[in-house]
């Protein structure tokens, strides 16, 4: 059984500091952008929000 106690009890904390914190979220944005790699397919393992996927056009299936 997964481990999720953790995520669900601070979710809404965790959403709440990127939504006060712009600039760090949009700087983590352009540096995830940088680093990675084109790609056609991939897996996004825990996409919780999808405050890190969505930008990238990962999408839960």
């Amino acid at each position: 059984m997964p481990k999720i106690e953790s995520f669900e009890k601070f979710a809404h904390e965790y959403e709440v500091w990127f939504e006060n914190n712009p600039k760090v979220y949009e700087a983590e944005i352009k540096t995830i952008q940088k680093l990675l790699l084109p790609f056609e397919r991939g897996i996004e393992i825990g996409i919780g929000s999808g405050k890190f996927a969505l930008p990238f056009d990962i999408k839960p299936e």
